[in-house]
């Protein structure tokens, strides 16, 4: 098949019934989430050992995230080392390798901020799911992000190996599919 890019944002192919549009972010999201959530129950993910540490002065509900044995663990799973580097504040060793940096001072903001008001659940795994959701999101190509025709072509195809691949890990749809007897009857033509 041949991919189009249109506006950066959307990619448009012929299918064996019709046509198919692409939100190339909310694609990539699904593929990524399932990626990275595959990847973590074998084992932590590959991260990069950084040269400079990244301090962060995290929130009191994000700085006690980080003092929490059970969410350190999730969040060096997830490819990110943490320590606490005197008062109120961290050091990050270690961030994960996915391609697209993840702020870590960001992420782990965010995350702290999920977790105080409930994430995903109140207990454990909801934490690490709603982490791997983050992680997807922020390593995901976005709207605006130029793609070659090879890009455009092997995400669609990793695509059609993930599960639930028509809605992002938000649920939002990732791709319209127009059949052909839908396109005769938009132009009228019966």
């Amino acid at each position: 098949a041949q991919f189009l890019q249109v506006h950066n944002a959307f990619i448009v192919y012929e299918t064996e019934e019709g046509v198919a549009i692409v939100d190339q972010h909310a694609l990539h999201e699904r593929v990524r989430y399932h990626q990275i959530g595959e990847r973590v129950k074998r084992s932590p993910l590959e991260r990069q050992r950084l040269l400079v540490p990244v301090m962060l002065h995290p929130s009191p509900e994000a700085a006690a995230l980080l003092r929490d044995g059970e969410r350190l663990a999730e969040l060096k799973a997830l490819g990110f080392e943490i320590g606490e580097f005197g008062e109120g504040a961290f050091a990050v060793f270690t961030t994960p390798l996915l391609g697209r940096d993840v702020d870590a001072a960001d992420f782990v903001e965010e995350f702290a901020q999920r977790v105080a008001a409930g994430g995903r659940s109140a207990k454990g795994p909801g934490h690490l799911e709603a982490a791997i959701e983050m992680m997807a999101c922020r390593s995901a190509v976005r709207a605006g992000d130029p793609l070659s025709p090879e890009a455009m072509a092997a995400l669609v195809e990793e695509a059609g190996r993930v599960e639930t691949r028509y809605a992002c890990a938000h649920g939002r749809p990732t791709t319209l599919t127009l059949s052909v007897r839908q396109l005769e009857r938009f132009f009228d033509r019966h």
